[in-house]
């Protein structure tokens, strides 16, 4: 116990000398030379952030994961009877090979994003598709990878 004490104690330190030397350099700089506090140094969470999501490719020509894989199977059901108001069994979906389950990953750059800006997203096949050419990215939320992240953004 008292190790860790010592640890913390340390970091505690080492931040604070961080401070007294980034005031320094603003000192040394002045507001005369028009230095930015970016300039010199970076604040906590001003990194790249990376949003997860997972979905649907639909429209596939036979190259999707087929009816038989459940984990792509259960989504599809899902999304049919929430859209269509229609209650699909499972079994029914046997054959689609039209659909394919999907994680997306996108990086929102340290510089940040603004309400209607764009991302790049890349998408990988969880499942046994072949292809996902030809498909359509069903519309996906795309959330923070920590538990119980608001939206952040949505992939179509």
């Amino acid at each position: 116990m008292k190790d860790t004490m010592t640890d913390c104690r340390l970091i505690g330190a080492r931040r604070v000398a961080g401070v007294l030397a980034l005031a320094a350099a603003l000192t040394l700089v002045g507001p005369a030379r028009g230095a930015k506090v970016m300039d010199l140094g970076r604040l906590k969470g001003s990194e790249a952030n990376t949003l997860v999501g997972m979905g649907l490719v639909v429209g596939l020509n036979g190259t999707g994961d087929g009816g038989k894989f459940a984990p792509t199977v259960r989504p599809l059901r899902e999304l049919i009877a929430s859209l269509m108001d229609s209650n699909v069994m499972e079994v029914e979906l046997k054959d689609s090979k039209n659909v394919a389950l999907v994680a997306l990953e996108a990086t929102v750059p340290a510089s940040g994003a603004r309400e209607g800006d764009f991302l790049d997203v890349r998408i990988s096949s969880i499942g046994a598709a072949k292809s996902l050419r030809g498909g359509r990215l069903f519309p996906i939320p795309l959330v923070f990878p920590h538990r119980d992240s608001p939206v952040v953004a949505v992939a179509s």
